[in-house]
């Protein structure tokens, strides 16, 4: 629903009136994935199954948007709201800015919701640990009811509220706090309640985070246009959003219903993507990049294919990569996420792309203990070069697929990029190899190996 809401804007002829329903359509379907999202993320804490997904986050922009919105909200109940910042903010910072977005949109969600007069203050003092990390301390205080010594030890209960009355006058569930600490705990801190009844709340909470790295330059990503794509989807509804999607940036989309259809799309040929949903009958994605690789034609084999996930979990992204799908994209689907896709595997020449990716090799750090990922290196490294020796043609598919998917896993996109121009015929077996030695001279000069 959000996301077919999502396109209405871009109908500006619309009558005023229908621009209305779409916009009481559009909160209602936010209200209902706000809570539906809140359930499934208990449900994927208590069964051990919730991951973070950290990346290098602009924690300036990510602080003002939070504000903005909270703080909106406060003065519209005649509140007074305030963001007190001390020391040196790094602006960006490796940490999962969905959770810690969340985490702030629900304990100052709640510092006005329980604040009839006075203020919500969110403080934060920033210190830095060493060359290479800082450490953010939080504080949500408010002037609101307040808490008994009682009521605090059971806050972070889930569906717990000090006042059943509370659940019918503020149209909450009592999640907020108990997955906020939840993920504040995911992320190595804790969450603290200090309340007295009457005299309101302050919750803390301190997180020690990576330094991050600068987004690279967008300014070339819309140039990709004209491209065929084979969009895979079970749903009607969500085949007819991609087609229009990819219509407007230029691009003609060839309609699979199933994974059968969309292998039979791409042995058929003259396409230059597929876009693959993951739940689909008769044959699911995963078991269609299996057999598109397999395919007889090296072209249709190595067509780059995109799934379409609700689920990015660093375990669902592995088994993607692992059946030989390229890259894995969030649902619902948004044109920026597309746009920079298209640009990775389309866009400027081998020359322009970096020899490593160090956002790729810190993702595969961050779910290893230290040891572990060096020997994951030390790993990788020995069977790309033996991959590497064995290697004698382009039409060596196997390995050249496992090649490239390595490269790929272990951010080296100048590495992955001569791969597929090997296989197409592009590049020389001796300058493959001179490229694989550069890659892996580089990734030990990142300091990562």
């Amino acid at each position: 629903m959000v996301w077919a809401t999502e396109s209405a804007p871009r109908f500006p002829e619309l009558p005023e009136a229908l621009q209305q329903t779409h916009e009481t359509i559009d909160r209602c379907a936010e209200h209902l994935r706000v809570l539906i999202d809140d359930l499934l993320d208990l449900a994927s804490i208590d069964s051990g199954k919730m991951s973070l997904t950290p990346s290098d986050t602009d924690i300036h922009t990510l602080l003002s948007e939070t504000t903005q919105v909270v703080g909106d909200l406060a003065r519209k109940r005649g509140l007074t709201f305030c963001l007190e910042q001390r020391g040196n903010l790094p602006r960006y910072l490796w940490a999962d800015p969905v959770r810690l977005k969340q985490i702030l949109f629900n304990l100052c969600g709640n510092a006005i919701k329980f604040t009839k007069r006075g203020s919500v203050t969110v403080a934060l003092d920033a210190s830095r640990v060493d060359e290479a990390h800082v450490r953010l301390h939080f504080a949500i205080s408010d002037t609101g009811i307040g808490m008994t010594k009682a009521e605090v030890e059971r806050a972070l209960e889930p569906f717990y509220q000090a006042d059943n009355s509370m659940q019918r006058k503020h149209e909450g569930v009592g999640l907020g706090l108990a997955i906020s600490a939840r993920f504040i705990e995911a992320m190595g801190g804790s969450l603290e309640l200090e309340s007295e009844k009457g005299h309101g709340t302050t919750c803390r909470f301190a997180l020690q985070m990576q330094l991050g790295l600068a987004p690279k330059s967008n300014s070339a990503v819309a140039t990709v246009k004209g491209l065929r794509v084979i969009v895979a989807d079970d749903a009607e509804l969500n085949r007819r959003l991609l087609g229009t999607l990819l219509a407007g940036m230029g691009h003609e989309a060839i309609m699979a219903e199933n994974g059968v259809e969309a292998v039979a799309a791409a042995a058929a040929g003259e396409v230059d993507l597929i876009l693959m949903d993951l739940h689909m009958p008769e044959m699911d994605g995963i078991s269609a990049a299996r057999a598109i690789r397999t395919l007889p034609d090296p072209a249709a084999a190595s067509l780059p294919i995109i799934a379409l996930s609700a689920d990015v979990a660093h375990e669902r992204v592995a088994e993607c990569h692992a059946a030989g799908l390229d890259m894995v994209l969030p649902k619902p689907l948004r044109q920026h996420h597309l746009e920079r896709a298209l640009q990775s595997l389309f866009g400027d020449g081998a020359e322009s792309l970096p020899w490593v990716d160090p956002r790729r090799l810190r993702e595969v750090a961050s779910t290893m203990s230290h040891a572990d990922y060096a020997q994951t290196l030390q790993d990788f490294r020995k069977t790309t070069a033996s991959l590497l020796a064995a290697l004698e043609s382009a039409d060596d598919r196997d390995r050249l697929h496992l090649l490239k998917g390595l490269a790929a896993n272990f951010g080296l996109p100048r590495l992955q990029n001569s791969l597929q121009r090997f296989r197409e015929g592009d590049l020389t077996l001796e300058a493959l190899h001179r490229v694989a030695a550069e890659s892996l001279e580089r990734l030990g000069q990142n300091g990562l190996s």
